[in-house]
């Protein structure tokens, strides 16, 4: 017992210490970088630069200013307004004597950072050479857990005046909307909004009909516009880890669409859409955390022969099995369905012949029985269908099969004369009796 207390008494003095050397450590680092902020400078005279237009050289002056810059991290503050070769300023990229790259992607490691503050200024309007802005406050704290940022930074309409822009990433900012301008970047093939607080698309991003890339992940989106149909060029979509309900059916219209990444969904309870088998690019589909399934049509799941999931595979919508495989006249069989949903209104029927409806458990299952008193010998071809969907099992009714124990009251009793007089596998009986009324 006294060892015992004796290693805790040491575990307990080595946590205190460490803590107090992460304090001791922590302060000074933190006074270093107030000192830093206040000694960076705060003006700079653009006629003293030669590298880029006076008009682009105010325009970063701006941003450093409406921003504050002097609280950026890393080497930002350094290099900012020191020197005459703003090409070489931290997050700032030229070429041909223009800024074609602004990259603010900034990591505030100590939780008393402020994070970004301010408003982007309207000067930004001015790059007009600008290809490619990122405006990304991925803050961590130390240890590598996630914090949010401190503040949250305001766009202006002049966003919308940056008309070579192909690249706009703007993640991890907290905005809860854009500037409707933006519809006016008809160059932008790249648009990264993840983890902000959208509940739900900006208006007119349909309009960016050169779009190539839409990340979306780690919003508040409760469902997806059907005009997001209209990006035809649209080739990665991720709206994964948002709060969607429904997938709309016109998602199918991007054709183009190699990626789509649909999972932590955790309210998506849903058939993926019929209209997905027009995605013939698509080769990268998730859908883990959700409760979309797949529809078990041929079509459907000849399409997804060429789509490889991103983690958990999605349940088939429809489930049916039948307790036997071949029984003698007179045998009854249980047909078990799961997998449906509960709001199903089902139908059934055997060898293409409705027999009725079937009421479903809460749990979206189902049990009928099915008896075989007056009928011949042959194959017998039991499907299930709802609204969009339907699946089907198959047994064989044979004089030298074993006679099946009776299960209780029968649920349906098969009608007599229709009989498949040759057992074959479910796609082709579909086909054959199609064949066989047509002639």
């Amino acid at each position: 017992m006294k060892q015992g207390t004796g290693l805790f008494s040491l575990q307990f003095v080595v946590l205190i210490s460490l803590l107090f050397s992460f304090y001791l450590w922590d302060r000074p680092v933190a006074m270093v970088k107030a000192q830093a902020a206040r000694m960076a400078p705060t003006t700079f005279d653009c006629a003293v630069v030669s590298e880029i237009p006076l008009v682009e050289c105010q325009a970063l002056v701006a941003i450093y200013q409406s921003m504050d810059g002097p609280h950026w991290p890393d080497e930002g503050p350094a290099t900012w307004l020191t020197t005459t070769t703003p090409c070489r300023w931290a997050y700032v990229t030229c070429d041909q004597q223009h800024i074609t790259k602004l990259q603010f992607d900034f990591q505030f490691w100590l939780a008393e950072d402020p994070g970004l503050a301010g408003s982007l200024p309207p000067a930004i309007g001015d790059l007009s050479n600008l290809q490619d802005f990122l405006l990304d406050c991925g803050a961590v704290a130390l240890g590598g857990v996630p914090i949010d940022c401190n503040n949250r930074i305001s766009l202006p309409a002049e966003l919308g005046k940056l008309i070579k822009l192909r690249s706009l990433t703007l993640a991890n900012d907290l905005l809860t909307t854009l500037p409707f301008e933006l519809v006016k970047l008809t160059s932008l093939q790249d648009l990264d909004l993840r983890n902000n607080q959208f509940t739900h698309l900006p208006g007119g991003l349909n309009q960016l009909t050169t779009l190539q890339t839409l990340q979306l992940r780690g919003n508040q989106l409760t469902n997806v516009p059907i005009a997001l149909g209209t990006l035809i060029n649209l080739q990665w979509l991720d709206l994964s880890s948002n709060q969607l309900t429904t997938i709309p059916a016109e998602l199918g219209n991007l054709t183009q669409l190699e990626g789509l990444l649909l999972g932590a969904n955790l309210q998506l309870r849903a058939p993926l859409p019929q209209t997905f088998i027009q995605l013939k690019r698509l080769t990268l589909l998730g859908v883990g955390q959700t409760d979309l399934c797949e529809p078990t049509n041929l079509a459907f799941q000849a399409w997804l022969t060429h789509v490889q999931y991103l983690g958990d595979q999605a349940i088939r919508c429809l489930k049916l099995t039948v307790n036997f495989s071949t029984g003698a006249p007179g045998s009854q069989f249980a047909v078990i369905g799961s997998t449906f949903f509960a709001t199903d209104t089902l139908t059934v029927s055997i060898n293409r012949v409705p027999l009725g409806s079937v009421l479903l458990e809460a749990s979206g299952k189902f049990s009928i029985t099915l008896s075989s008193t007056e009928v011949a010998a042959g194959a017998y071809v039991v499907t299930v269908a709802n609204p969009s969907d339907d699946v089907s099992a198959q047994f064989r009714i044979a004089t030298d099969a074993p006679l099946r124990t009776p299960l209780g009251a029968s649920t349906f009793a098969l009608p007599a004369g229709i009989a498949y007089t040759r057992f074959v596998y479910l796609p082709i009986v579909a086909v054959l009796d199609r064949q066989t009324r047509s002639n």
